[in-house]
């Protein structure tokens, strides 16, 4: 009875040490594959990191290209616009330097301290190109003597219609008599006390118009003008406050 004892004894030791050593490799290999598996893990977040280090590297390198693109394509539109500019600022340059100018050059009086009294004026194109459709309308009265002279009436800077189809050279004049649109009858007279009032100094002399003309460049332009002559004096004439301008 001992002795079958003994043996059974014996051989459950035996299967006892095997599993314990079964289980003793079993727990080696599953710690081995763990480590292996964290292994992987640590390659695999290595790798996606490098990936996206060289992802967010390739992403600024891709932005300084467009950035670059961008400054070229900033740079050429602005040497565009700046060949434009001068461009256009050699036009206007060549414009002003050849288009005509016309302008108030002299005055006589025609029928002096007469109640016919007339005022006639002379423009003149002091540009290097002839002005076309020239056509200046100019009014004259005997007016009080204000502090501040301005012009009776207005003449607008543009005309609806170029219904006078006459041109001035480049230095050539052009006289001009009082019209009878917007202004007095050119057949009015002026009374003996308005002449007198003249002569005293306690009114004056005033004359004013527009001189509308296209350029050689087709451009319509205008000048307008206001001057006085006051106390009696048909040699000096002075520029009125306002109505004194041009394009």
């Amino acid at each position: 009875m001992s002795e079958h004892t003994d043996e059974l004894v014996a051989k459950y030791t035996g299967q006892l040490a095997s599993y314990t050593r079964w289980l003793t490799f079993a727990t080696w290999m599953a710690a081995l594959l763990s480590a292996i598996g964290i292994g992987i893990s640590i390659w695999i977040a290595y790798s996606t990191n490098e990936l996206k280090i060289a992802a967010a590297e390739q992403l600024g390198e891709m932005r300084k290209s467009s950035e670059q693109v961008e400054r070229s394509i900033k740079a050429a539109n602005d040497q565009v616009s700046q060949m434009k500019a001068s461009n256009r600022l050699a036009e206007l340059g060549q414009t002003r330097q050849l288009r005509a100018y016309i302008t108030l050059d002299d005055y006589d009086i025609v029928d002096f301290a007469s109640k016919s009294m007339r005022v006639r004026l002379i423009v003149k194109n002091v540009g290097q190109t002839p002005a076309y459709s020239v056509w200046t309308r100019r009014c004259e009265d005997i007016l009080p003597d204000v502090y501040d002279v301005k012009s009776p009436t207005y003449f607008s800077t543009t005309l609806k219609e170029w219904s006078q189809e006459s041109a001035l050279g480049s230095g050539v004049s052009q006289s001009t008599i009082p019209d009878r649109d917007n202004c007095k009858d050119k057949s009015k007279e002026y009374s003996s006390q308005d002449l007198r009032d003249f002569q005293r100094g306690t009114k004056i002399y005033v004359f004013w118009g527009a001189s509308y003309y296209l350029d050689i460049f087709s451009e319509p332009r205008y000048f307008r003008f206001c001057r006085y002559l006051k106390n009696g004096d048909i040699k000096t004439w002075y520029s009125c406050d306002d109505h004194n301008d041009a394009n």
